[in-house]
C-alpha cells in the first residue's frame, strides 16, 4: 500500500508534488477530511451506489475541488491575483482545477440544472413591485 499524503510542508505531497492527484490521502488531516467529504457528497448525489468507474470519477473530482480549494486560500491569504505584470499562478491554478473539476463531474453526469425563468410580463411586474415603497401604517 503506498504511502498516505499529507500536504503539510513542502516535501513528499506538497503543493508542487503530483502525490495530491494519484496517491491515497491521510484522512486524518484537515485536507484529507475535506477530500473524504466532497467524496461522500459526490456519492450521495449520485444515489450511493457508485460503479466502478463512477467511483474513479468521483475521486478525481473531489481531488480537484481540494486542489482549488488550496490555491483559492493561497490566494485569499496573498491579497493579490496579479504577479509580476500577470495573473498570479495560484488564480491560475485555480481556474484550471475548477475547469478540470467542471469537466469531470459533466462526465459524471452531473448536468447545470434549469432555473424557472419567468415570461417577460410576469418578470417586469414583479421588478415594479419591488421598486415599490412599502405603505406604512400611520
Amino acid at each position: 500500500m503506498p504511502r498516505k499524503v499529507s500536504i503539510i510542508g513542502g516535501g513528499h505531497g506538497g503543493l508542487r508534488s503530483k502525490a495530491l492527484l494519484r496517491d491515497p490521502l491521510d484522512l486524518r488531516t484537515n485536507v484529507g477530511k475535506t477530500y473524504h467529504a466532497h467524496k461522500l457528497a459526490l456519492r450521495a448525489h449520485i444515489g450511493g451506489d457508485p460503479s466502478v468507474p463512477e467511483e474513479k470519477l468521483i475521486d478525481q473530482a473531489a481531488r480537484l475541488a481540494v486542489l482549488a480549494d488550496i490555491a483559492w486560500g493561497g490566494l485569499m491569504r496573498r491579497c493579490t491575483l496579479l504577479k509580476n505584470g500577470g495573473l498570479h499562478p495560484l488564480f491560475e491554478a485555480y481556474i484550471k482545477a475548477t475547469r478540470d473539476q467542471r469537466a469531470v463531474l459533466l462526465t459524471l453526469g452531473i448536468d447545470r440544472r434549469a432555473k424557472d425563468v419567468p415570461d417577460l410580463q410576469t418578470y417586469l411586474r414583479q421588478k415594479a413591485q419591488e421598486k415599490q415603497p412599502e405603505a406604512t401604517d400611520a
